[in-house]
């Protein structure tokens, strides 16, 4: 009762939440003055260190170890609180089959083990107060849990094992899939998913896995057999599955408790799904999807990047940040469009897509649009001044995936590196390529893979409140489609 009650304590005190009141809207019937901004100024004001060299960061490395069977485990020691984050990491995802099939059999598979049934995995999380959660990506999933130290051992022993004696217990499946079916249909009608969809059929063709349409799920979960997950059994082999930990725990502990659950998994998983070659698309492509009387608008802009593994990876990683921050910074601070904009950059086995996207009011469309275009036209201006390109180096640097501030980044963003089989110092080193860069590396990447010219650009809402803006942009025909 005494660890029950520490577990339910450590979950309250570390779950509280700030709500912020949304700002009054702004006039949205004509166009907005051009923000005021001061061009020294820093892409996050208050969260860059002052102007000058950046500041030498204390980056801890993690060590890593393998298991018997060859198992990688990745380990960062941080005792100042008293959590573990566990992560256990497939090198495989949603690509390896029918939309949605992987996402299920991953959920399924990690729910229950030869050592406990489902019911109980999930009972007793609950009375250690763990937080468990499972990701599917393209191409790596994870199985994640965060948990007060004392109770390493069990945690990992509920945890682990099953990916290695998963039980696919089928009162389990028929709950899960369930689940996954009404999420299916959920996402086939949410704006910002819809909007991604079309985007990755733009950028890599109907037919890539990258392409995967989720709404499609639905239809694929709708005759899959729970013997078809079990088949699929043969996707989880040593030679695929990692183990990532940060936190309060010893390392000797650890390893001890995973020989003890993962010993009898063994190498041989089937091989992964081959990708097919990507061809950037050779002009720029706007699709409009329309849902009459939808009051927002979701703008979704794309480029094809590159590999995890190119040269240029790290540099472009940069560069979507960096446009994503500046669109941000002029849609939400200059001119109050929209409460976020962002730009990303995954990892991927072929090549990432570079996506800005933002939520806007439907009448907004045009200024947004052009803020978006102008954060791509105008970084070279702003690169170019020395001042202003130390400032966003030090922004990058202070918030690089070396530098996390809770176990729970510090976990993901090891898995990463566990994920595409990265050595421990990745981060490290590609800290050093961001202190390295110069004005003409960031333009020289832009003008490869941010091209206005080649951008894939996807606008979901009420076509007729914003189809002439779409037509002045100037990047060819509009092609209109019917919102699902």
């Amino acid at each position: 009762m005494r660890a029950r009650l520490l577990a339910s304590f450590a979950l309250l005190a570390g779950c509280t939440t700030v709500q912020f009141l949304p700002r009054k809207p702004a006039l949205l019937d004509r166009s907005p003055p051009p923000a005021a901004v001061d061009s020294s100024a820093s892409p996050i004001a208050s969260g860059i260190p002052s102007i000058g060299t950046a500041a030498a960061v204390h980056a801890s490395v993690a060590k890593e170890a393998r298991l018997q069977n060859g198992i990688r485990v990745i380990m960062l020691e941080q005792h100042a609180f008293p959590l573990v984050a566990l992560g256990v990491v497939l090198a495989r995802g949603s690509v390896e089959a029918p939309p949605g099939i992987f996402d299920l059999f991953v959920d399924l598979q990690s729910s229950g083990s030869d050592l406990i049934a489902p019911k109980a995995l999930t009972r007793t999380l609950s009375e250690y107060a763990a937080r468990r959660e499972v990701f599917v990506r393209p191409e790596a999933s994870y199985v994640e849990v965060q948990f007060i130290s004392p109770v390493l051992r069990d945690v990992v022993r509920m945890i682990v094992p099953t990916f290695a004696t998963p039980t696919f217990d089928s009162d389990k499946f028929t709950v899960l899939l369930d689940e996954h079916r009404r999420e299916a249909s959920k996402r086939r009608d949410e704006p910002a998913a819809s909007a991604k969809r079309e985007l990755d059929k733009l950028l890599y063709g109907d037919t890539h896995p990258y392409a995967q349409d989720p709404s499609n799920d639905g239809i694929a979960l709708a005759g899959v057999k729970l013997d078809t997950l079990r088949a699929m059994r043969s996707y989880i082999g040593a030679d695929d599955v990692s183990v990532v930990a940060v936190g309060d725990f010893a390392p000797d502990k650890l390893l001890a408790l995973l020989e003890q659950s993962l010993s009898s998994l063994r190498p041989g998983a089937t091989r992964r799904k081959a990708l097919d070659a990507i061809t950037t698309p050779a002009a720029a492509h706007v699709v409009a999807i329309d849902h009459p009387g939808l009051s927002q608008a979701h703008i979704a802009l794309g480029f094809v990047g590159v590999k995890y593994d190119d040269p240029d990876y790290t540099t472009l990683y940069c560069l979507a940040r960096i446009v994503g921050d500046r669109a941000n910074r002029a849609l939400r601070y200059g001119h109050g469009l929209t409460y976020g904009a962002s730009g990303t950059m995954s990892m991927r086995r072929a090549a990432a897509p570079v996506e800005i996207t933002a939520a806007v009011n439907v009448g907004a469309v045009e200024p947004a649009l052009h803020d978006m275009f102008d954060a791509l036209r105008s970084f070279e201006e702003r690169v170019r001044d020395p001042k202003e390109l130390l400032h966003i180096k030090n922004w990058l640097l202070a918030t690089w995936p070396d530098t996390s501030d809770t176990v729970t980044d510090a976990m993901q963003n090891l898995e990463r590196l566990a994920a595409f089989d990265l050595p421990v110092d990745t981060w490290v080193k590609t800290r050093a390529i961001v202190e390295g860069l110069t004005a003409d590396d960031l333009v020289r990447v832009a003008k490869k893979y941010l091209d206005p010219a080649h951008a894939q650009l996807v606008v979901f809402g009420d076509v007729a409140r914003f189809k002439l803006e779409l037509d002045a942009l100037g990047l060819g025909a509009v092609e209109v489609r019917k919102a699902h």
